[in-house]
């Protein structure tokens, strides 16, 4: 499950108005066409409504106007519009904006605080993307002209982005140091309960699973969620947090086992975001695929392969043909047919998104991996022994060289790649990964027991 994309997405929708720079002042209608704030400010009010196409014929007004007279607003109409785009999945465009609103924030003229904003939002397009370097590289830079500036209450929100990154990235223990810093500073400052504050925890709660704190995560997840509630039954409307605070909590009950009431907080989630975003929208596709995960674990095995197949089509439609969420479908995809013993459609599709991975530089090594051992496991189960031996072999090297050789994501692949062995009368090597898996176990019941 992808809980982790999801408050990242969050994270970009609330990054363009940081230090109040964006946030809507003027009352809904048709500001004047001159009016570049105010145009700027109406296209922000119908962003957060929903109302895309809207939002964005406001924004070019206000980018007419702003280039016509000449105002101090061009890199925040830039960012507003970078932000827009993300969230339409038009990344390109985003892109292309986000970096005429870098350019922007160094004018004469214009205000110089807008570098960090675009910085960011730049950075969380790149996520997008998987371009995690050069994500990497723009949110360090953005965090040092924060510091150099002493503007410690946008820190924290810096360091959720980048807790977000370092989990994309296969590096839980990091990515836990900095959300739990961030947690920190929210507390210190009295703005827990702040959106900023809420997607923290949201956040945290996803890397607390990641590195198997399933009691702490879920007590975060749940005081998270009950949050967003409260503000919900304020607002009486459904915010773009909740969605994210529900599949949250979601991966945190399936992580422990507890699938039915993990489906009926994603089915919650798939209609709060069908409802803010539409039928068609990537962030949807997240909630769908992890809802076809749940179902899959349940063996509700058509309904699992009709919300997995929706998912897919949605992201194809929005994404590159080479982008990693597509390997990411194909791999949930084969895991379904696998428990349907669906072979052959399976490896079809795991070969597809293998040679997705393999093209990317540098190489997605956790994914790779995955993909390389589910490979492994089909095609053990089809008795193909040398293709099956060679697939885990690369894969879980890669695992273990990312993970460890002691986490406990790598038991089932260990087990399996153990029986090939043995099936090959390599018994020295069989043994050497069944006393790996052995070890596993034994920290994993140390671990439940306190």
């Amino acid at each position: 499950m992808t809980s982790s994309k999801h408050v990242a997405l969050l994270l970009f929708l609330t990054s363009c108005c940081w230090a109040d720079k964006a946030v809507p002042r003027t009352a809904l209608g048709a500001p004047p066409l001159d009016d570049a704030d105010a145009l700027n400010r109406h296209g922000a009010e119908l962003q957060q409504q929903g109302r895309s196409a809207e939002a964005e014929a406001e924004f070019r007004r206000a980018l007419n106007a702003c280039r016509e007279t000449g105002c101090s607003y061009l890199a925040a109409i830039l960012n507003n519009m970078g932000s827009l785009f993300h969230a339409m999945a038009r990344y390109g465009d985003a892109e292309s904006l986000l970096r005429q609103a870098i350019d922007a924030s160094s004018l004469e003229g214009q205000d110089g605080d807008y570098l960090s904003v675009a910085l960011v939002n730049l950075a969380a397009v790149y996520r997008a993307e998987a371009r995690f370097a050069e994500a990497e590289a723009l949110y360090e830079r953005a965090l040092k002209l924060r510091e150099d500036a002493t503007a410690a209450g946008e820190i924290p929100r810096l360091l959720t982005h980048m807790a977000a990154l370092c989990l994309d990235m296969g590096n839980p223990p990091r990515a836990e140091e900095l959300a739990r810093k961030a947690v920190a500073f929210y507390r210190e400052d009295g703005t827990l309960q702040s959106a900023d504050g809420l997607a923290a925890q949201v956040m945290l709660a996803a890397v607390l699973v990641s590195t198997g704190k399933l009691a702490e995560a879920e007590a975060i997840g749940r005081r998270a969620l009950n949050a967003y509630r409260m503000d919900m039954n304020r607002m009486q409307a459904p915010g773009s947090g909740l969605a994210a605070a529900l599949d949250g909590l979601a991966k945190v009950l399936a992580a422990r086992g507890r699938a039915k009431e993990a489906e009926a907080l994603l089915r919650e989630a798939v209609t709060v975001e069908e409802g803010l975003l539409g039928p068609d929208h990537p962030r949807l596709a997240i909630d769908l695929m992890n809802l076809g995960t749940i179902l899959q674990a349940r063996h509700r095995y058509d309904e699992a392969e009709a919300a997995m197949n929706r998912a897919a089509r949605i992201d194809a439609a929005n994404l590159p043909a080479n982008h990693p969420q597509i390997a990411a479908d194909l791999n949930n995809q084969a895991n379904l047919l696998v428990a349907r013993k669906r072979y052959r459609e399976a490896e079809e599709r795991l070969h597809r998104a293998s040679a997705i991975l393999e093209r990317r530089v540098p190489p997605a090594q956790v994914e790779l991996g995955q993909v390389l051992a589910n490979l492994g496991e089909v095609n053990r189960l089809e008795k193909r022994l040398p293709e099956s031996r060679e697939n885990f072999a690369r894969g879980i090297k890669m695992l273990v060289s990312a993970w460890g050789p002691l986490d406990r994501r790598l038991l089932a692949w260990l087990n399996n790649y153990a029986s090939v062995l043995r099936a090959s009368e390599e018994y020295t090597e069989a043994g050497k990964l069944e006393l790996q898996a052995t070890r596993i176990r034994v920290m994993e019941a140390r671990r439940r027991a306190g």
